[in-house]
């Protein structure tokens, strides 16, 4: 299998559930961020609907760079994911297990 194979369907169990659980967390936060950005006065429209498209950007750049095995993205992504160290180190496994299954690939 080369690089060019490496897709969504050919992931392990524990990363497709990670994925699978992440994007399940994003729909429900996503809705819930922006009505309460529309009808409460704490915070506003602009902000919610901000940190709804980061959450969803960085969602589907995690997406496609587990899917794809591009371990330096996955290195920025757990940089960016700081903020929650749980998901910087779910995201960091991700990245170590991704680079031994390029080089078993490989050699």
């Amino acid at each position: 299998m080369n690089k060019n194979n490496f897709t969504f369907s050919n992931l392990g169990s524990w990363r497709k559930f990670y994925l699978v659980f992440r994007w399940s967390i994003v729909a429900l936060i996503t809705p819930v961020t922006i009505y309460h950005g529309v009808t409460d006065n704490t915070v506003s429209l602009g902000v919610a609907l901000g940190l709804s498209a980061y959450l969803i950007g960085l969602s589907l750049w995690t997406h496609k760079a587990t899917a794809a095995r591009d371990v330096g993205s996955l290195y920025l992504i757990a940089l960016f994911s700081l903020l929650s160290p749980l998901s910087a180190l779910i995201i960091l496994l991700i990245a170590f297990a991704s680079k031994r299954e390029i080089a078993a690939q490989q050699g």
